[in-house]
């Protein structure tokens, strides 16, 4: 929709306040990046809830983890804040790693007071071994979400006196996205819980983002999981009782910046790309990114073909590629993506989409 002129000048000063925050938000976290929390406990197995570190949406897996943002898609809510100024309908996904876990992700987003408002939850359940639990013969192979022989997100691992008992993780979130002199700024707000051994925390977390079309490309750049982490006591029986130190959990705080073309005819086809690159809590940083090939027979219905590449880090059992399809019909989508691992292991994930 075509906004008149001065329409951005008449925005309330919440909207002020947002992109004022995007900026101080960037301006605190990437001095950040360089140390881990302070509040982890030396004491204490350091990591981290998975949920926040997966691939955000069945599109962008297939494109090697990178975030297009380029069909109003009302997963930006955990990927791109900044792409919520119009998300519509609703997308569905669900993704397995054979035995060890399995994700549930719902979004859905409508237009709303001159901008968008989207709702969200991923849900994460999964065993010892899915994280690379020292006690399992199956977790010292590196059977996490990364394939790390260390655990699943990168961390330090998850011993026995951590974590021997399935764990749930679960993330609420809502955001609100509107276009400020030209920009597509958005905030996202989640609660996330983690649950294992009849115990469970629960933490906020906040995600600030903004997205702008330069020529023929959309740039976006985003601050995530803020937020103070959160700590679970080891549970007793695992441990020495005399030695109860908490386990801290850091949200792996994140910068992202993004990068997506616009889509390109070639004869008979469309042809798109988009490329991601993250700064994580720590200083490690990781990118990828991808190209979808469309080809639409009849108006109406598209069928489309992606390849992405990404960062495969040491100590991990990643491959390099990402691969994924889609067919769109009318308000109708069907995504797939697959995620390979070293030694032949394939993680799958589907998702739907209802425009």
């Amino acid at each position: 929709m075509t906004r008149p002129p001065g329409a951005f000048l008449r925005a309330p000063p919440v909207v002020s306040l947002v992109a004022s925050l995007v900026t101080g938000a960037v301006a605190s976290t990437v001095p950040a990046l360089a140390v881990p929390l302070q509040a982890q406990s030396s004491a204490g197995a350091q990591g981290d809830p998975i949920v926040v570190e997966l691939p955000t949406s069945t599109r962008a897996l297939g494109l090697g983890g990178a975030f297009h943002g380029g069909q109003r898609e009302s997963d930006a809510l955990f990927a791109s804040p900044g792409h919520l100024t119009n998300p519509t309908g609703m997308e569905a996904a669900f993704q397995e790693w054979g035995s060890g876990g399995t994700l549930l992700q719902m979004s859905a987003g409508v237009d709303w007071w001159s901008g968008g408002v989207a709702l969200g939850v991923r849900a994460l359940g999964y065993g010892p071994s899915f994280r690379g639990s020292s006690d399992s013969e199956e977790g010292t192979r590196g059977s996490g979400w990364d394939g790390s022989e260390s655990g699943g997100s990168g961390s330090d691992g998850a011993g026995p006196g951590w974590l021997s008992d399935d764990v749930s993780e679960l993330q609420l979130a809502v955001g609100y996205g509107r276009v400020v002199w030209g920009f597509r700024m958005g905030a996202v707000g989640s609660v996330l819980q983690f649950r294992t051994g009849g115990r469970d925390e629960t933490t906020g977390a906040l995600g600030l983002g903004a997205a702008r079309s330069v020529g023929p490309v959309v740039l976006s750049a985003s601050a995530l999981n803020l937020g103070g982490g959160l700590e679970t006591p080891p549970l007793a029986g695992d441990v020495d009782l005399a030695d109860m130190t908490p386990t801290a959990l850091s949200l792996s705080r994140e910068i992202a910046l993004g990068v997506a073309s616009r889509t390109y005819p070639l004869g008979p086809l469309d042809m798109g790309a988009a490329a991601r690159l993250s700064f994580h809590e720590g200083g490690t940083a990781t990118y990828g990114g991808g190209l979808e090939i469309s080809y639409w027979p009849i108006q109406g219905r598209t069928f489309t073909v992606r390849v992405g590449a990404r960062e495969a880090h040491d100590g991990s059992n990643l491959r390099w590629w990402t691969a994924g399809a889609g067919f769109r019909g009318d308000r109708l989508g069907l995504d797939y993506a697959l995620m390979p691992f070293e030694g032949g292991t394939v993680s799958h994930r589907i998702g739907l989409i209802f425009r």
